[in-house]
């Protein structure tokens, strides 16, 4: 478990906290043409390699997060589609590749033992737990704790302002 905990770390910072804005807006322009693609796959596997620990054994660990990061970011990209659906059946790639690269480097291939531990692991629903929360509800109390700026911006921006002006927020 230590290593999927490692590997999912490696996933949200990559993902989320290393990635700017801009990597993401030249990658949905370009596409797989676009440097700041090449450099995020780049970055995926190097993060993951770092948090294998052990590369001489678990080598092919970061090199199929790699590969298989490429593919589904490729495939994402190449949608042309930014809704929550594509973003979550990424997300959901990503981590179906991590979780089953993290047990069978623990397990062996044979072995789905892996998946009956997982499924009657406590920490792991846990974090299902928090990331449905964090995804769903969260974004609904953001939206009744903004409810009522965003009122007064609709009746505004008949006025004056621009609705844009909430692109980024929250």
């Amino acid at each position: 478990m230590d290593l999927l905990l490692r590997l999912m770390i490696a996933h949200v910072l990559t993902d989320f906290c290393f990635q700017p804005s801009h990597w993401v807006e030249e990658k949905s322009k370009a596409g797989i043409k676009s440097k700041y693609f090449w450099y995020h796959i780049g970055l995926t596997t190097l993060v993951a390699a770092a948090m294998t620990w052990n590369l001489i054994e678990l080598w092919y660990v970061p090199l199929g997060i790699g590969v298989t990061h490429f593919f589904i970011d490729w495939w994402k990209i190449a949608s042309k589609n930014p809704s929550l659906n594509y973003f979550i059946w990424d997300q959901v790639g990503h981590v179906t590749v991590i979780v089953i690269l993290s047990q069978f480097s623990t397990y062996g291939m044979m072995d789905w033992d892996w998946l009956i531990d997982l499924m009657s692991n406590h920490q792991w629903w846990a974090l299902i737990l928090a990331y449905l929360i964090v995804v769903f509800p969260s974004g609904i109390i953001i939206s009744k704790a903004t409810y009522r700026w965003r009122k007064t911006l609709t009746v505004e921006s008949n006025d004056r302002l621009n609705c844009a002006s909430l692109e980024k927020a929250g």
